[in-house]
């Protein structure tokens, strides 16, 4: 097993003199050597302040060859002069680690490159010999045991201003790397990670946790000498050694090893970068440089002995700044050697340190890293830190807070100052309420919002995440989807009620503001474009107001937004931060992450000078002026130095054509020029045509395709089956070329992104525009024809399914993709009758939101003619599901019109959505005379049986929410014997599908089960309903809804646990597609369940929230059900009879209005409310009374609902009458 090796310093005389000696552990002398050193030699200087020494004097144009060849000659004079005999002696020995002993006044020694000291040709840090600096004095003292688990800080400081392009990277990697090593390897580590808004304040927060911290590692990015952390408006807060080390001795007992490293800032690695292309930087690039001041010490280094000295903890300091790319392979490997494997920290540097560094050096891993990585303090020397064994612990940027959210981005490269700016924002005590993202479109503002989300989430308790509705699609729920998202992660909160309309929302903004005043939640609203219009106005003025109240506050809780317009009027205290081009050192940074560019900037591509590659690269990244992608069109065309001069030239061409003309020279100022959004188009339009010019016509072809197709689309296996009919349709000769061969073209030339797993293609917005463009009408007719072709044969593959079993959701895709191309084609009935397909598998609000488009555009293109019924018929039913009195108005206005031309089929037809939509809204009486006249228009009309059987059973519907059940189910039977002789397809005569009639006669037979407490019934009907469903493949929000069903029998029938498994499945799938009207259901029925669990608080509270959602969704006959639950559990569960009695007659007001069923229940209820009540004469007057008792439950509108469904005389008499009824009930006996 290697020793342990001890090498002292005797006879310290000064930085030039003093004598090692090299011994065992044990005592045992192995050598010694008398350093005199001559302090004119320029070695010495080198030797004394490595790092400025090689910025002097290395050459710029090959600063990675000429710092080799510096540090080689050092490293043997070191070698020789310093260590001597010493050397050769340690890498024979092999030791486990080497104690360095430094007497107080030798204390310099510990910050010299004594690593870099070549034997045999190679640095004693290869040779895996570990130097530990320790002082004279005895061992450390003893630590905290590690405990169930290794808990790791990770700091990570970006004050704004301080220039850092990559920390975010290595951040990203270290989140990763431990995440693995608890997931994957079954290791019990805690990482937590801090980056953007690290106050002193915050800092001391999580130092003072209980259970202390057992690794922190720092990575900070500054002025030398400075470890900078922010001030709580996000500007720098420079802390001292003695500072950093104060606040880390909060957790001092447990503390057991501190990584400190210094990464140089993205205008340092520029500024190097632009001189080696022979341009001399802006002057704010570039750090201080001058004479080398001998035996300076960097703050770094005190901070690295102070740290050991007063902690007692193992320190990894590096002694120069580190490049990113380094700091990541090095820090990955370490941890992984010394937490998984287990090897002890000297030998896990060493074994890191080797795997690290490249030979020869390169720009990511120069020369002087292998000196870099120092290790200080006694407890380094035997170290041992692994993780126990045990159930991996999430850490925490990962934890639950952040569910609902989109993963970061793999790759996120640059946006300092967007990040810093908005990190600022995010701050506390800022003075800012929010942060508006805006910019042209595939420039990163999502990438930005989701890293600010997933870094800022430890300050804030909150974090919920809304995308808005894509551009063209309807945005008529968009706001009540954005509620319900805010009020799964803000409990309590009751905003659905609240934006229904304007003057209730209004009145609500205070009570909102003050939430966002003095609670800490984050809420990001990503893609706002879509509710604004061109002007930046906000299309519905509810969504001003919902934003207003969230920003205009100057307290702790913050709103993201992120969009290409800017809204007209926002709060002076968002911070408006515009997401558009990189400034030059970023952009540098990003062309070195690029392969082709990378080549060029290091001299490396055949066939090509250093110096002309250097030109070329220069030039390049001149043209792209700081737009990533045309810095990746350049990239892809850099293998070939003739084709990237041909677009340089074409990007100079395009520049001085455009407005603006080409901008000042891009490497001359520090922040991105002015330029206009339009310019950069035209320039990258014309380098796509350049580099789609080059490529073969199979190629070409291919990207044309893409560039037609719609984003979703960009799939290979609709790739597969479209080309070969395109290359045929196109008149193209041969076989059509290989698929892979084409595809690793494009993305090789930057045209193309890789799709992630089964991802679609990325192609850049402005890169298809210009592709469409240049593809020529032909083909893009061409490929709107394929496609219409393609998704109509998958849509009827879906329909007929395997083994005669439709496939639901594959339906719902194939017909909503097949509709961009149909429109185009101007083929309206054909994607009319697929749209009413959609919606008849899944009429969730999110589905009928995305087909009002393109149903009011088919809609007008057919005004006038013989197809304008059937368009108007479907565009009704889709708005029936997000606007019910607009689709009421069309269906009457398209009856009449019917009725004017005795057109039985229409009349029948807009009967039938009419009779659903007076059912829903409680106009029971009037569905049911329009139920009778849609069974004699059908007849009229000469439909099919199953149009007349579907008309029957749309009767019965109304029967049972009348409350005629044993009427309902003594005709359900005839009518299952009259279905089962029907034809298993429907004929031409039909307007109806075969499925659809028989799963609604189920469940209706199913409703009147419940009504007459026949549960075992109802979960037969049930079950029969759920099997027709599995068989066509039905949609999630369909399966889920039928699936609730069984809730209330199985609730009934004691099944209790099985219920709420029913309930939770429920409620998450209707959360998730922000269906209002189910879940008002499902939290009803959870309140039952709890009731019957004895949680009579609980059953109180979501009944409550049940009945502000039924209010939400326009349920009128759930609302009549919530109000009576929430009677039930005022009476049994509050005790509060008065307010009991409100509701049980606000429901029984409801049922007498609208004829709904169970108003004697109602009624019963009111009147045992009213024999417990104590004082009677509180009972409420009249209904205007009543409703002001029951609408202080938040979200009920009692008023409105009662005015749409009566007039005040009808209202008034109803009101007096049940008022009656009830007292004489109350007084009769028993």
């Amino acid at each position: 097993m290697p020793a342990e090796l001890c090498l002292q310093a005797h006879d310290f005389q000064g930085p030039h003199r003093w004598r090692w000696t090299l011994h065992e552990a044990r005592g045992r002398f192995l050598a010694d050597h008398e350093v005199r050193l001559d302090t004119g030699d320029w070695r010495f200087t080198a030797f004394s302040d490595l790092h400025r020494y090689l910025r002097w004097n290395a050459a710029p144009d090959r600063r990675i060859e000429a710092e080799a060849e510096l540090l080689a000659q050092v490293g043997d004079w070191i070698g020789a002069e310093v260590l001597g005999a010493v050397g050769p002696a340690l890498v024979g020995a092999r030791p486990s680690a080497v104690r360095v002993v430094l007497p107080p006044e030798a204390g310099v020694l510990a910050f010299r490159p004594l690593e870099l000291a070549r034997v045999d040709g190679v640095p004693l840090a290869l040779h895996n010999v570990p130097l530990v600096m320790c002082g004279n004095g005895g061992g450390p003292a003893a630590k905290e045991p590690v405990g169930e688990r290794l808990r790791v800080l990770g700091l990570f400081s970006l004050p704004v201003g301080a220039g850092v392009l990559n920390l975010r990277r290595e951040r990203h990697a270290l989140a990763t790397m431990f995440s693995e090593i608890g997931a994957v390897r079954g290791r019990a580590v805690e990482l937590r990670v801090l980056q953007y808004g690290v106050t002193r304040e915050r800092l001391i927060g999580i130092l003072e946790d209980g259970e202390g911290w057992d690794v922190v590692h720092v990575c900070g990015h500054g002025t030398p000498g400075e470890l900078l952390l922010e001030h709580p408006d996000g500007s720098p807060d420079p802390v001292p050694a003695a500072d950093f080390v104060e606040l880390l001795d909060l957790t001092a007992d447990r503390l057991k090893l501190v990584t400190v490293s210094a990464c140089w800032s993205a205008a340092l690695k520029a500024a190097d970068q632009l001189r080696a292309l022979g341009v001399t930087p802006p002057p704010g690039w570039s750090a201080p440089t001058g004479p080398v001041s001998p035996g300076r010490e960097s703050a770094t280094d005190t901070l690295a002995t102070d740290l050991a000295g007063r902690l007692g903890c193992a320190v990894l300091a590096m002694r120069y700044p580190v490049v990113d790319s380094f700091a990541i392979d090095l820090s990955t490997g370490l941890y992984d050697l010394l937490v998984d494997k287990g090897r002890p920290l000297p030998r896990a540097l060493g074994m890191a340190l080797r795997t690290a560094v490249t030979d020869p050096p390169t720009p990511d891993c120069p020369a002087l890293s292998v000196a870099t990585p120092a290790l200080f303090g006694a407890r380094a020397v035997d170290l041992s830190l692994i993780a126990p064994e045990g159930e991996p612990v999430t850490f925490r940027p990962e934890s639950l807070k952040l569910a609902g959210l989109p993963a970061q981005p793999p790759r996120f490269v640059g946006r300092t100052k967007v990040m810093t700016e908005a990190s600022a924002a995010l701050a506390p005590r800022s003075g800012r309420s929010g942060v508006l993202l805006y910019g042209m479109p595939g420039a990163g503002k999502t990438a930005c919002a989701l890293e600010l989300a997933h870094t800022h989430a430890e300050s804030f308790r909150i974090v919920a995440w809304h995308k808005a509705p894509d551009e063209g699609t309807d945005i008529a729920d968009a706001l009540n989807a954005f509620a319900l998202d805010l009020e799964r992660k803000v409990p309590g909160l009751r905003l659905t009620g609240a934006v229904e309309d304007a003057d209730r929302l209004r009145a609500t903004v205070p009570l909102l503001t003050e939430f966002a005043r003095t609670q800490r939640a984050l809420v990001l609203l990503d893609n706002a474009e879509s509710l604004l219009t061109p002007g930046g106005e906000w299309r519905d003025e509810r969504w001003g107001l919902l934003v207003g109240a969230l920003t205009g506050h100057s307290g702790y809780s913050r709103l993201i937004m992120t969009s290409r317009i800017r809204p007209a009027s926002l709060d002076a205290r968002v911070r408006q931060t515009a997401v558009d081009t990189l400034p030059a050192a970023e952009a540098l940074l990003l062309a070195r992450e690029l392969p082709g560019l990378r080549a060029l900037m290091d001299g490396r591509v055949r066939g090509l000078e250093a110096s002309d590659a250097r030109e070329l690269a220069v030039r390049a990244v001149r043209l792209a002026q700081g737009h990533p992608k045309l810095l990746e069109l350049a990239d892809g065309q850099a293998a070939d130095a003739r084709r990237l001069r041909g677009l340089l030239e074409a990007g100079r061409t395009a520049w001085r054509e455009s407005e603006g003309g080409l901008p000042e020279d891009f490497f001359a100022v520090e922040e991105p020029p002015e330029v206009r959004g339009e310019d950069y188009l035209r320039v990258l339009k014309r380098w796509t045509q350049v580099v789609a010019e080059g490529l073969s016509e199979a190629e070409r072809d291919l990207f044309a395709l893409l560039c037609c197709l719609e984003e979703d689309d960009r799939l290979g296996f609709v790739l597969k089956a479209v080309r070969p009919v395109l290359w045929e349709r196109l008149g193209r000769t041969g076989e059509t070329p290989g698929l892979e061969a084409a595809l690793g073209a494009l993305t090789a030339r930057g045209l193309v992104a890789a799709p992630d797993a089964d991802g679609p293609m990325g192609v850049h917005p402005g890169v298809a525009e210009a592709g469409r463009e240049a593809a020529g009408e032909t083909f893009r007719t061409a490929v709107d024809t394929t496609l219409a072709v393609f998704w109509d044969a998958v849509f009827a593959y879906a329909v007929k399914g395997e083994d005669g079993q439709e496939r639901g959701e594959l339906v719902v895709r194939a017909g909503l993709a097949a509709v961009p191309y149909l429109l185009r084609l101007e083929e309206w009935i054909r994607a009319c009758g697929l749209l009413e397909q959609v919606l008849y598998r899944d009429g969730s609000r999110r589905v009928a939101g995305m087909i009002v488009p393109p149903l009011r555009r088919i809609a007008e293109a057919v005004r006038g003619g013989e197809d304008e019924p059937a368009a108007v018929f479907v565009l009704a039913r889709a708005l029936a599901v997000v606007d019910a009195g607009a689709a009421e108005g069309l269906l009457r206005g398209l009856a009449a019109r019917a009725e004017a031309g005795v057109d039985y089929r229409v009349m029948s037809v807009a009967t039938s959505e009419l009779v659903r939509l007076c059912q829903e809204s409680g106009r029971l009486e009037e569905a049911l005379a329009l139920a009778g006249r849609r069974v004699e228009l059908s007849r009229r009309a000469g439909m099919g049986p199953w149009t007349l059987l579907s008309d029957e059973v749309a009767r019965l519907q109304v029967l049972v929410f009348m409350g005629r059940a044993e009427q309902v189910l003594a005709e359900i039977g005839g009518l299952r014997e009259r279905m089962a002789a029907l034809p298993p397809r429907a004929g031409e005569d039909e307007v109806v599908a075969v499925w659809n009639v028989r799963e609604v006669l189920l469940n209706v037979g199913g409703l009147a089960a419940a009504q007459l407490g026949a549960w075992e019934r109802l979960l037969e009907f049930n079950a029969e309903v759920l099997a027709s469903m599995r068989a066509r493949g039905a949609a999630e929000t369909a399966m889920a809804r039928a699936w609730f069903n069984d809730s209330a029998a199985l609730l009934r029938l004691g099944r209790v646990e099985e219920a709420w498994r029913v309930l939770a499945g429920c409620r998450e799938v209707f959360e998730r597609h922000h269906n209002t009207e189910m879940l008002g259901k499902a939290l009803s029925s959870l309140a039952d369940l709890e009731h019957q669990r004895g949680h009579g608080q609980r059953a109180l509270a979501l009944e409550s929230d049940a009945l502000r959602y039924r209010y939400a969704a326009r349920d009128v006959a759930g609302t009549a059900v919530s109000h009576h639950n929430l009677g039930n559990c005022l009476a049994e569960s509050a005790g509060r009879p008065e307010a009991a009695l409100a509701h049980h007659l606000a429901a029984a007001l409801v049922r007498a209005v609208t004829g709904g069923e169970g108003l004697a229940g109602s009624m019963a209820a009111a009147a045992d409310d009213l024999r417990r009540s104590a004082d009677p004469a509180r009972v409420p007057a009249d209904a205007a009374a009543l409703c002001r008792i029951v609408e202080e439950v938040p979200g009920v509108r009692l008023a409105g609902l009662l005015s749409a469904l009566t007039g005040p005389g009808t209202l008034r008499r109803t009101y007096d009458h049940l008022l009656q009824e009830v007292t004489a009930i109350a007084r009769s006996p028993g």
